[in-house]
């Protein structure tokens, strides 16, 4: 099976969509983050036009099965240094033992190398990513984020 990776188009969205509300059953919340069609469809379209944000196609299907998004800003805290932050990265369950994951995974970090200073990935707790595919790419664990759902 082969992918096509690319840079996701305003065109992508329904496709995008779709794999968004897997992502929200996946992330499991008391609060759901896809809020509804309107909503998500102006902030995906705003990080497909303004940010970083790539698709692996289906060579065959020539349908979506994964995405990596990620904001590309300067620091909150240092703004010399230019940040690639990740919001996101997906790939429907169906395709997960292929190299769809991966090669989102090196599109991503290319991107990073040409245009940041800085490249930031998180991945869920229950994630199958093996933690050695950040190692091997030059990642350092730097933090660990939690989760309280208050309300």
């Amino acid at each position: 099976m082969s992918f096509t990776i690319r840079k996701a188009t305003l065109e992508d969205l329904p496709d995008i969509m779709e794999e968004l509300k897997n992502f929200d059953k996946f992330y499991d919340s008391k609060k759901k983050l896809y809020r509804d069609d309107e909503t998500t469809s102006a902030v995906i379209g705003g990080l497909i036009e303004n940010h970083v944000f790539f698709v692996a196609e289906n060579n065959r299907t020539e349908r979506v099965v994964g995405f990596i998004s990620g904001l590309f800003c300067p620091h909150m805290y240092n703004p010399d240094i230019m940040t690639l932050v990740e919001t996101f990265w997906w790939v429907n369950p169906e395709y997960r033992n292929t190299r769809a994951g991966l090669q989102l995974l090196n599109a991503y970090v290319d991107y990073g190398k040409e245009n940041a200073d800085w490249i930031i990935c998180t991945i869920e707790a229950d994630s199958p990513v093996n933690e050695k595919s950040f190692y091997k790419r030059g990642f350092k664990l730097k933090e660990r984020s939690f989760l309280m759902e208050v309300h």
